[in-house]
């Protein structure tokens, strides 16, 4: 089963449920929210801790006593037995977590954030692959085709343990059974990445919810 959770951050830029949202999560997290220097990463990275207690509670596991360690490649995984693989993502004011029994990856942009093609073109050449490169400039709505393919690959290097640094051009997105795309609000690509999965029968199995953090 994959649960995927979202949420807008919007709500925590209100003070009251900003310090109530603080509350809330692991001293882990916490630290890891004042690290970031603007209002706006503070709010992103406090919500998608918040989506991580709420899936985990709801998977039965005590967030409260829950150990957490950074794998190679700094990806955060559970420390337990039969432990699920989470991943979390946020971009811009929206943020989401993914929950399941093997790995899984998961990426989100905002669409308009690409509408000129300054903002993606020079990425898309270093890191897309001749056929991708095609997909994007030959469809009737570029950003949109960038973002679907650009989530897709972090979504898969996020999957596998290797972020940033791997060859994003080695990884095919055109091959549809390992990953689902879809637009959890308008405007927004999410991509989720299951590995393993040749087959794509998991995508009949992806519960997906909604989180509101006003109080």
């Amino acid at each position: 089963m994959i649960w995927v959770s979202y949420a807008d951050i919007m709500p925590l830029r209100e003070q009251g449920n900003f310090e109530y949202g603080m509350r809330l999560v692991n001293e882990r997290r916490r630290a890891k929210v004042l690290r970031c220097k603007s209002e706006s990463d503070q709010c992103r990275t406090l919500a998608a801790g918040l989506l991580l207690k709420r899936a985990l509670e709801n998977a039965g596991i005590d967030y409260e006593t829950a150990v957490f360690e950074e794998r190679e490649g700094g990806k955060p995984s559970l420390v337990m037995p039969d432990a699920p693989f989470f991943n979390l993502s946020h971009g811009a004011e929206l943020a989401a977590c993914v929950l399941a029994d093997q790995p899984v990856g998961i990426d989100v942009e905002q669409i308009v954030r690409f509408e000129e093609k300054r903002r993606w073109d020079g990425v898309a050449r270093r890191a897309f692959s001749q056929d991708e490169l095609l997909t994007v400039s030959g469809g009737t709505n570029p950003a949109e085709q960038f973002a679907r393919i650009w989530t897709r690959k972090e979504s898969y290097a996020k999957a596998v343990g290797k972020g940033l640094g791997m060859e994003f051009k080695q990884i095919d997105t055109l091959q549809d059974a390992i990953f689902e795309t879809r637009e959890l609000i308008p405007g927004y690509q999410c991509s989720i990445c299951c590995p393993a999965e040749k087959n794509g029968k998991w995508k009949e199995e992806i519960d997906i919810q909604e989180v509101s953090y006003a109080r």
